[in-house]
C-alpha cells in the first residue's frame, strides 16, 4: 500500500504499540471488536508520533461503567463470558462544542450518557456514527482537521479534542447523502489536514470511498 501512495501520505499501523501496551492494560474489549479508551490512547499517541506532532499532556477525569457486553458477545452469548468494564476519559480543562450537522443537534460533550444504561454502551462515545460532525474545542493547535472514520475513531475523540481546535468527522457510510463531496468540503472549509482512522477489516471492505471526489 505504501509503495503506491504519494509521499505526502503518512501511514500509521500501531500494532506493535498496542501489543506492547497489552502487557499491562486492556487495549481491546473481550466482548466487543472495538478498542478500549486505553487502546485508543495508544493508537492516538502512535498517530501523533507518526505525524511528528506533540502529544497533548492532559489530566483526565475517568468514569467507569460496568456490565458491557458488546458485539462479539451478541454473536455468541455464553453464560461464562465476563462483562467488560468501560472507561470514559474527559478533560475538565477543555471545553467542546459539537454540531451534528444533518441532525441539526448541538451539544457540549463528546459523550451521550443515555447509552450508558443501554445494551449499546459503546455508542456513549459521540452518540454513535453520523455523516458529518463538526467540533470546536480549546485544543492546542489551530489547525482545521478532517477525520474520515469508522466507529473506532469515536473513542479517540477526547484525545483529538485536546490537540485540535477545529475538527470535522465524516463517516463515509452516511456522508454520500450530503450535498458536497468530501473534496468540496475540504476546499470550502479550510481543511489543513486529513486523517483516515479505520480498523483494518473495515477499510479493506468499505465501498463508500467513491464519494470522496
Amino acid at each position: 500500500i505504501s509503495s503506491i501512495l504519494s509521499d505526502r501520505i503518512n501511514l500509521c499501523f500501531p500494532y506493535d504499540q498496542l501489543k506492547d501496551a497489552a502487557k499491562s492494560t486492556q487495549v481491546f474489549y473481550k466482548t466487543d471488536h472495538h478498542w478500549t479508551a486505553e487502546g485508543a490512547k495508544v493508537g492516538f499517541d502512535a498517530l501523533m508520533t507518526a505525524m511528528n506532532e506533540d502529544i497533548p499532556q492532559a489530566s483526565y477525569n475517568i468514569e467507569t461503567v460496568k456490565d458491557f457486553h458488546g458485539t462479539l458477545y451478541s454473536k455468541a452469548p455464553t453464560d461464562f463470558s465476563a462483562a467488560d468494564e468501560m472507561h470514559f476519559y474527559s478533560n475538565p480543562d477543555n471545553s467542546v462544542k459539537v454540531n451534528y450537522v444533518q441532525e441539526n443537534k448541538q451539544t457540549d460533550t463528546l459523550f451521550d450518557d443515555s447509552f450508558k444504561t443501554k445494551k449499546d454502551k459503546y455508542s456513549t462515545f459521540m452518540g454513535g456514527n453520523f455523516a458529518l460532525t463538526e467540533i470546536e474545542t480549546n485544543g492546542e493547535s489551530d489547525e482545521h482537521v478532517l477525520i474520515i472514520k469508522d466507529s473506532y475513531a469515536n473513542t479517540v475523540m477526547p484525545y483529538f479534542a485536546d490537540k485540535y481546535k477545529h475538527i470535522t468527522m465524516i463517516d463515509m457510510r452516511y456522508y454520500h447523502i450530503m450535498d458536497k463531496t468530501v473534496s468540496e468540503y475540504v476546499k470550502d472549509n479550510g481543511i489543513t489536514k486529513v486523517i483516515f482512522l479505520y480498523n483494518m477489516d473495515f477499510v479493506n471492505t468499505d465501498n463508500n470511498f467513491i464519494w470522496l471526489e
